[in-house]
């Protein structure tokens, strides 16, 4: 599964990359600070799976996912935030995840995992 990490945060993004790399059926193949860059991104390198934060500087990630939406992007997008009020916003951009940045990792990879593989996960993962 390729997996495109989006995040202002330079540390979240290398913590997840730190992570993922440990999973055989998971490839980071890039990563972008902002919206702006996860489009160009996406478009080079057509990753399965995009792990985007909501609140970043300039196009936002909600804004992000709606564009790929628009574009008839054929991955998945999963968002990680701090801020639990942006899930139904998410829905509606056509994400297929919504996690807190308060998950515990193995969460996070599980929810990954699960929308790679076609479903939807909201809230904490089982």
């Amino acid at each position: 599964m390729r997996v495109l990490l989006v995040d202002d945060h330079e540390m979240l993004r290398r913590g997840l990359r730190r992570l993922l790399e440990f999973e055989p059926d998971m490839e980071v193949v890039g990563e972008a600070g902002d919206g702006e860059e996860a489009l160009r991104q996406v478009h080079r390198l057509s990753p399965d799976v995009v792990v985007m934060d909501v609140r970043m500087p300039g196009t936002n990630g909600l804004q992000a996912a709606q564009e790929l939406q628009e574009v008839g992007f054929p991955g998945k997008v999963l968002f990680i935030s701090m801020y639990d009020g942006h899930a139904s916003e998410a829905i509606g951009t056509g994400a297929s995840g919504y996690l807190s940045k308060s998950a515990k990792l193995d969460e996070i990879v599980s929810a990954i995992r699960k929308i790679g593989d076609g479903e939807s996960v909201f809230g904490t993962v089982a």
